[in-house]
């Protein structure tokens, strides 16, 4: 439901929609850099895949896992490479398919945020790993950083 109110020249939208509390993995590490994550609601995941291989040939990036983010309907990845803010954002942002709401919302943030806690129809699931070159500079171990926040329910 939307609601517009228009106050002199200006307008006032109020929207309500269903919500659920989720639990994220973030971006962040101990020692300011980030780690990479991509959210992607393209269906296609032969495109995601493509996409990513592009991107670890051009950044020259270690291995990046890819997972179902429910029912083939989007996708999440995770690349253990330490990096700057600005750096992380510049190959997120050039990636082909990003979701770019979510990136949207990301950047208020100052961090990436990827949901690991299924949805009622919606589980996530390992689906590849697109092997790099490079040696890995983030441990899983160091993903320390969580998040609790409100999404849609499917």
């Amino acid at each position: 439901m939307k609601k517009r109110l228009k106050i002199g020249s200006r307008f006032l939208v109020l929207s309500a929609q269903l919500q659920r509390e989720t639990k994220g993995v973030n971006s962040n590490l101990k020692d300011g850099l980030h780690c990479l994550l991509w959210d992607f609601d393209e269906p296609d995941a032969q495109r995601v895949t493509l996409s990513l291989t592009a991107l670890q040939h051009e950044f020259s990036l270690p291995s990046i896992y890819v997972f179902d983010s429910g029912n083939g309907q989007g996708y999440h990845a995770y690349c253990l490479h330490r990096m700057a803010w600005a750096d992380a954002v510049r190959v997120i942002a050039s990636t082909p398919h990003v979701d770019l709401d979510w990136l949207g919302f990301c950047l208020i943030r100052r961090y990436l945020t990827l949901r690991f806690q299924d949805k009622p129809k919606r589980k996530i699931d390992y689906l590849a790993t697109l092997i790099g070159k490079e040696k890995a500079t983030v441990d899983w171990g160091d993903l320390r950083s969580f998040s609790h926040y409100m999404t849609k329910p499917e």
